[in-house]
């Protein structure tokens, strides 16, 4: 058996000499490419094709909101930092999206939905995404929860534009799957018409003339502005809802 193993045990340094060679000319060949069409590759790795792990952002648990009498329950709110990160990621996947529209042509709402959500979801730690989630009166597109306790944390509806009494009627089912509990959310509106401007200057003009407008607060973007609302069943419940525009040309 020794006598089988000293060949082998000979030639193991020669080999793997050999072998890191030949690995060291193919590394040195890449870094020679990539050098050559213009990008920084970092000498002490080879591990420019690799990306870099997605690190999740901490969710903090939703703060109560103190009620006015004390037989009422607390509510949970989502912090401002929270909602406007989480508005900040729709924006910029929606932005991502409009320039690649092998991503967006001929898909549905629903298609369109999953994409963001898959964001949403590898963004924060102890929270849980769902698609068509049910809550309160229907589904809504996207629900995102805090995994610890249930309690939801933002909720957003999708729809493709189709005028302006569609866009009233989006408010409309977005508002009845709120409950007391939800204090932010957001209607996603995608427009696959060639001019997207006068659907955003349509869209504030009309969404005035809804019975829960309550006012415009501020614009993020001059597509994503937030107005404050209010519940259909609680006229003093206040809600914020970023209403965006995302340009889906066919």
């Amino acid at each position: 058996m020794h006598a089988e193993l000293k060949p082998w045990n000979d030639n193991i340094e020669s080999f793997i000499e050999n072998a890191l060679s030949k690995r060291q000319g193919v590394v040195s060949k890449k870094h020679d490419f990539m050098q050559k069409i213009g990008l920084k590759v970092n000498p002490s790795s080879d591990k420019y094709l690799v990306p870099n792990p997605v690190k999740k952002r901490k969710i903090p648990k939703p703060e109560t909101l103190k009620p006015k009498r004390t037989n009422k329950e607390t509510v949970p709110v989502l912090k401002d930092d929270v909602y406007s990160d989480i508005k900040e990621v729709l924006f910029n996947v929606g932005q991502a999206i409009e320039r690649k529209p092998s991503l967006y042509l001929n898909k549905h709402e629903e298609d369109l939905r999953d994409i963001f959500l898959l964001f949403l979801e590898t963004r924060y730690e102890a929270t849980s995404g769902v698609g068509e989630a049910f809550n309160k009166k229907g589904k809504t597109d996207i629900l995102l929860k805090y995994s610890k306790d249930g309690s939801n944390l933002f909720v957003a509806e999708c729809k493709f534009w189709k005028g302006k009494k569609s866009l009233l009627n989006a408010i409309d089912q977005l508002l009845s799957y709120l409950t007391h509990r939800d204090s932010k959310t957001a209607l996603m509106i995608f427009v696959d018409q060639k001019q997207l401007t006068n659907v955003v200057e349509t869209s504030e003009e009309e969404i005035k003339s809804h019975p829960n407008y309550s006012g415009r607060v501020k614009s993020f973007d001059n597509t994503s502005i937030t107005y404050e609302m209010t519940l259909p069943q609680d006229s003093e419940k206040k809600i914020e809802m970023e209403l965006m525009f995302f340009h889906f040309p066919k």
